[in-house]
């Protein structure tokens, strides 16, 4: 008998055994659940949060923010990773460039084969212990003042920590474990 067979049975039961226990420990973030998050990575890099304001004709709200030194306020909004919900709006706001942001990974557009290989990316990675952030079934669609250079420099992968979104649940306060 060849040995590669039993080796892949062995393989099959380690990867399984790891997945399971990831998912059994709160592998992925389900829907909704990164709002708390989210205002916990802005107030930590310096954003103050203003108001919460549903778009209308939609389930769909939008959080905003006073940022040091801008005059206009950022705009973020939670969408869901399959884009299914309705387009919120063709075209940024004058002034505004928008930003699709999921954990480390930025893009001007909402490339959809893009955003679900960084999903399935950080599961497999979580699902072996080997990252801090929490895969989820959202992403962030920013709407950033031109003439914000503050803005820029927010690590938005907070949002996605472990740390952060258990605190967030928790409602926390503290920044880190």
């Amino acid at each position: 008998m060849r040995a590669w067979p039993v080796h892949a049975v062995f393989a099959a039961l380690l990867i399984g055994t790891v997945a399971a226990r990831e998912q059994a420990a709160g592998g992925t973030v389900p829907p909704g659940r990164l709002e708390p998050a989210v205002l916990r990575a802005a107030r930590a890099d310096g954003l103050i949060f203003r108001k919460e304001v549903q778009i209308r004709n939609t389930q769909v709200r939008e959080l905003v923010f006073d940022a040091p030194g801008c005059a206009r306020p950022l705009e973020i909004v939670v969408r869901s990773l399959s884009f299914e919900e309705p387009p919120l709006q063709v075209a940024p706001k004058q002034g505004y460039a928008r930003r699709y942001v999921y954990i480390g990974h930025s893009w001007s557009h909402p490339h959809r084969v893009q955003v679900w290989l960084q999903r399935v990316r950080y599961d497999v990675l979580a699902a072996f212990g080997l990252t801090q952030y929490r895969p989820t079934w959202e992403l962030l669609q920013l709407e950033v003042p031109a003439d914000c250079p503050a803005v820029a420099a927010i690590d938005w992968r907070k949002a996605w920590s472990r740390f952060y979104l258990a605190a967030a649940a928790n409602g926390a306060t503290a920044e880190s474990p």
